[in-house]
């Protein structure tokens, strides 16, 4: 018994039991889920994009001197892993839903039938365990994954990656070659029966201990999944704390506004992982800092959030479309492009609102002003309740349109569509509402050359509509020609996209930075003087050439804004009390007139 208690002690020193996890998340995580401290993030898979490897820390955020180099390409990142995984897995859910993935079977002209990385600067004395896991959810074929890992001894282990949610594989106490080296490989397993031999690795874990170890026990972690970065609350909002806690029964919530010198409990709430509803404390102008712990206080992590008033400033904005952004397709309406868009926005800032107007089956009639008569024949009516009217009823101060593909698949022209935009977008700049339009997306129409055409020139006609407040949802999605899109996006119609994606179309949205556009058109017409503007009128109004002011002063600003809200032209109003518009195109135009301080805006029609 006594020499059981000297190794004991013993052992402790020297880490075995002391030493804490290194997580590793393959895969490039979402923006509202962004690596913190103590999940290493490994995002490229391309062999070699990180020349001196990925640093890596452990579960306790403390540098490891260890490093992970890709050194053998994967095909890319895949983000259709599970979000459920079982706690005592010890993996969050933000390094389950993404992954590293290859083929034996080339896809869209890539082949990678390996693909794997070395981990360098162990120590060869030691002894390394790993916890291997890989998903991929919402497939019918065995997606088996071999992984085999090389020190100096080799092991080979077998995973079933599909719609894995609970499943991982251990391989123990393999010590690195003499480089203190360790790599990993993986390919198709021989039970993999998908057309293309796809594989997976998602995440791992790994631990080092001087002696053999027996088995494999997950150390507990806590991840704050928001917030992480730093968002701005308004004093008294109710907002929701997310977070993972693998293998823990319990958490203690607190807060800090003096950067950690003393904290204020907010509670105790259970483990695996949960929502804590927070309502924001008075202390405008403060960074509060939340904190999650466990009950023994040594796992944590904190997030920032910047207080302010809640002065009744909001920033709107609205969706207005078909199935794709009312949530057809993803496997949860958590993946949803539109769904995931207004959860950032909030969690950004609680400022932000989002409503979503979109319907399935919409096309371009559809979300027409009220009142807007439909050419007879057409079997289409205006939705008062979702529609352009309906979005400016809501007070919205930017809107996104996604109308991907049923006005081309019902074969209606390009001409018709852009008559029918050019009313909606007409509606919304006399309303002084910017609109951002997306492009369709590609669809799988058959033979229909017809469809397909029509299709393909909306794209070149959204961007000619909207300029650079267009959003590309084409490029890159759709397969060679342009009829369908590429099976890794494919929700299984040849219609709708899967979580995937969904993906590439939240992050299209997002660096289209129409919140940010947005909310700097809203504070600059706050800090606008509200002081009645003088009573200005303008005539000829429709007019082909020049437009002239009434009771306008001569060195007046004047601003000119086409139909999506994007400044065409600044000047000087002349003596003469004119303004020369003949070289602007045919269109819906605002006028913006500034005297002595007082802005005045007036629409006209240029023939």
């Amino acid at each position: 018994m006594k020499l059981f208690w000297i190794l004991a002690f013993g052992l402790l020193l020297t880490g075995v039991w002391a030493q804490q996890d290194v997580v590793i998340d393959f895969g490039q995580r979402s923006i509202d889920r962004a690596s913190d401290g103590n999940v290493n993030n490994v995002a490229s898979s391309v062999a070699g994009a990180f020349t001196n490897g990925v640093q890596l820390y452990n579960s306790s955020g403390m540098s490891t001197g260890f490093n992970l180099q890709v050194n053998d390409a994967w095909h890319a990142s895949t983000l259709n892993g599970t979000t459920q995984p079982d706690y005592t897995l010890g993996f969050p859910a933000s390094a389950t839903r993404d992954g590293f993935f290859g083929e034996t079977i080339a896809f869209n002209g890539t082949l990678e039938p390996t693909g794997g990385f070395v981990i360098r600067n162990l120590d060869p004395t030691q002894y390394y365990s790993f916890v291997l896991f890989g998903s991929r959810m919402n497939v019918s074929d065995s997606r088996e994954t071999q992984y085999t890992l090389s020190g100096t001894s080799m092991s080979t282990a077998l995973l079933e990656t599909a719609n894995n949610t609970s499943n991982a594989v251990t391989i123990l106490n393999l010590q690195p070659d003499a480089n203190g080296e360790i790599s990993l490989i993986a390919t198709a397993g021989p039970n993999n029966t998908n057309p293309n031999g796809y594989y997976y690795l998602s995440a791992l874990r790994f631990r080092e201990s001087v002696i053999p170890i027996i088995q494999f026990d997950p150390l507990p972690s806590i991840e704050l999944l928001y917030p992480v970065d730093d968002t701005t609350w308004e004093e008294g909002q109710s907002v929701t704390v997310r977070y993972d806690a693998p293998y823990l029964a319990s958490i203690i919530a607190s807060y800090t506004i003096d950067g950690g010198a003393t904290y204020d409990l907010i509670g105790n709430y259970p483990g695996p992982q949960g929502e804590i509803p927070f309502t924001v404390p008075p202390h405008a102008g403060s960074n509060l800092q939340i904190r999650i712990a466990s009950a023994a206080g040594v796992v944590q992590q904190s997030g920032t959030a910047h207080v302010i008033p809640d002065e009744g400033t909001t920033y709107k904005i609205g969706v207005l479309g078909s199935s794709t952004a009312a949530g057809t397709g993803p496997s949860s309406q958590d993946e949803v492009w539109s769904h995931r868009y207004g959860r950032f926005l909030y969690e950004l800032d609680t400022r932000y609102d989002w409503v979503n107007l979109a319907q399935g089956g919409f096309v371009t009639y559809n979300i027409l002003p009220t009142g807007t008569t439909i050419p007879a024949g057409l079997n289409e009516t205006v939705d008062d309740a979702r529609n352009i009217t309906q979005a400016l009823a809501q007070s919205v101060d930017g809107i996104i349109i996604n109308l991907p593909s049923n006005d081309a698949a019902n074969s209606y022209p390009v001409t018709d569509q852009l008559q029918n935009y050019n009313m909606i977008l007409a509606d919304a700049a006399s309303a002084g509402v910017p609109v951002w339009v997306a492009t369709p997306q590609p669809r799988n129409f058959g033979n229909d050359a017809t469809k397909l055409n029509i299709q393909q020139q909306m794209v070149t006609e959204t961007h000619n509509l909207a300029g650079d407040q267009a959003i590309d949802f084409w490029t890159g999605l759709g397969v060679t020609g342009g009829n369908g899109m590429l099976p890794v996006y494919d929700s299984g119609d040849g219609v709708h996209m899967n979580n995937e994606g969904h993906e590439v179309l939240y992050n299209r949205v997002i660096l289209a930075d129409v919140h940010g556009k947005v909310k700097t058109l809203v504070d600059a017409t706050l800090q606008q003087d509200e002081v009645a503007a003088p009573s200005i009128t303008l005539y000829p109004n429709p007019t082909s050439g020049f437009v002239r002011f009434d009771n306008a002063s001569p060195g007046s600003l004047i601003r000119v804004y086409d139909a999506v809200g994007r400044l065409v032209s600044s000047s000087i109003l002349s003596n003469s009390g004119s303004l020369n518009v003949d070289q602007l195109s045919t269109g819906t135009y605002s006028v913006v007139l500034e005297i002595q301080g007082n802005r005045t805006v007036i629409w006209f029609v240029k023939t």
